[in-house]
């Protein structure tokens, strides 16, 4: 007998950004702080390029 259902975990639980925004499961704030820490290095190092080019 095998199980036809398809395995259901974080990534493929909801779709849309509203089942991401409010969210309670680890996995997915996880996932999210990860991308917004990077979002935030990025941008931090776009800022610190624009401030010495502005000083050359």
């Amino acid at each position: 007998m095998t199980n036809t259902t398809p395995y259901v975990h974080y990534l493929n639980h909801e779709k849309g950004f509203k089942s991401w925004f409010w969210t309670l499961d680890h996995k997915r704030l996880g996932v999210m702080y990860m991308w917004s820490v990077i979002a935030a290095f990025l941008m931090g190092g776009i800022f610190a390029l624009m401030v010495r080019m502005e000083l050359m």
